[in-house]
Protein backbone atom coordinates (compact mmCIF):
# COMPACT_ATOMS: atom_id res chain seq x y z
CA UNK A 1 0.00 0.00 0.00
CA UNK A 2 1.74 3.76 -0.62
CA UNK A 3 -0.17 7.07 -0.25
CA UNK A 4 0.49 9.56 -2.79
CA UNK A 5 0.11 13.12 -1.72
CA UNK A 6 -0.33 15.97 -4.52
CA UNK A 7 2.39 17.34 -4.77
CA UNK A 8 2.42 18.29 -8.65
CA UNK A 9 -0.46 20.12 -10.52
CA UNK A 10 -1.21 16.40 -12.08
CA UNK A 11 -1.43 14.68 -8.74
CA UNK A 12 -3.96 17.50 -7.43
CA UNK A 13 -6.07 17.04 -11.02
CA UNK A 14 -6.14 13.15 -10.68
CA UNK A 15 -6.95 13.10 -7.04
CA UNK A 16 -9.93 15.96 -7.83
CA UNK A 17 -11.29 13.57 -10.59
CA UNK A 18 -11.30 10.64 -8.74
CA UNK A 19 -13.19 12.65 -6.16
CA UNK A 20 -16.19 13.93 -9.39
CA UNK A 21 -16.15 10.85 -10.16
CA UNK A 22 -17.05 9.57 -6.48
CA UNK A 23 -19.06 12.08 -5.21
CA UNK A 24 -20.62 14.08 -8.22
CA UNK A 25 -20.91 11.03 -10.84
CA UNK A 26 -21.98 8.03 -8.18
CA UNK A 27 -23.50 10.01 -5.10
CA UNK A 28 -24.86 12.65 -6.96
CA UNK A 29 -23.57 15.51 -4.43
CA UNK A 30 -23.52 18.83 -5.97
CA UNK A 31 -20.32 19.82 -7.92
CA UNK A 32 -20.30 23.11 -5.71
CA UNK A 33 -21.03 20.90 -2.46
CA UNK A 34 -18.14 18.92 -3.63
CA UNK A 35 -15.70 21.04 -5.13
CA UNK A 36 -14.77 24.68 -2.81
CA UNK A 37 -11.88 27.49 -2.53
CA UNK A 38 -10.58 25.16 -0.21
CA UNK A 39 -9.09 22.96 -2.72
CA UNK A 40 -6.15 25.07 -3.67
CA UNK A 41 -4.64 25.00 -0.21
CA UNK A 42 -6.23 21.98 0.92
CA UNK A 43 -3.40 18.53 1.30
CA UNK A 44 -4.36 16.31 -0.94
CA UNK A 45 -3.99 12.38 -0.70
CA UNK A 46 -4.40 9.27 -2.75
CA UNK A 47 -3.95 5.45 -1.33
CA UNK A 48 -3.38 2.47 -3.69
CA UNK A 49 -1.98 -1.04 -3.28
CA UNK A 50 0.33 -2.54 -5.55
CA UNK A 51 -1.82 -2.92 -8.18
CA UNK A 52 -1.96 0.40 -8.02
CA UNK A 53 -5.94 -0.05 -7.27
CA UNK A 54 -7.08 2.92 -5.12
CA UNK A 55 -8.01 2.19 -1.54
CA UNK A 56 -8.86 5.54 -0.32
CA UNK A 57 -8.38 8.93 -1.06
CA UNK A 58 -9.00 12.07 1.32
CA UNK A 59 -8.87 15.88 1.71
CA UNK A 60 -7.68 18.09 4.40
CA UNK A 61 -8.38 21.43 4.83
CA UNK A 62 -5.44 23.28 6.09
CA UNK A 63 -5.60 26.54 7.93
CA UNK A 64 -3.19 29.11 9.27
CA UNK A 65 -5.09 29.92 12.03
CA UNK A 66 -4.53 26.65 13.17
CA UNK A 67 -1.00 25.73 12.44
CA UNK A 68 -0.53 28.96 14.49
CA UNK A 69 -2.22 27.70 17.15
CA UNK A 70 -0.56 24.59 17.30
CA UNK A 71 2.92 26.26 16.81
CA UNK A 72 1.80 28.63 20.04
CA UNK A 73 1.19 25.65 22.26
CA UNK A 74 3.98 23.91 21.28
CA UNK A 75 6.19 26.73 21.85
CA UNK A 76 4.63 27.23 25.19
CA UNK A 77 5.58 23.79 26.08
CA UNK A 78 9.10 24.43 25.71
CA UNK A 79 9.48 27.94 27.55
CA UNK A 80 10.17 27.33 31.28
CA UNK A 81 7.78 29.62 33.12
CA UNK A 82 9.44 32.80 34.28
CA UNK A 83 10.97 32.44 38.15
CA UNK A 84 10.25 35.06 40.45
Amino acid sequence: MKTKFAETQADFFRIVRIRTEVFVIEQQVDLHIEQDQDDETALHWLVENEAGERLDFGKKEISSVHLTADLDAEMDEDIPPDEE
